[in-house]
């Protein structure tokens, strides 16, 4: 796996545990 596929990567993932937190907080 290449650098730049692992920042992709990361930045995929953190936008989506942000978006289901404030989703999440938003059911609470």
């Amino acid at each position: 796996v290449t650098i730049e596929a692992n920042v992709l990567n990361f930045i995929t993932y953190q936008m989506k545990s942000h978006y289901s937190n404030r989703k999440w907080k938003k059911t609470l």
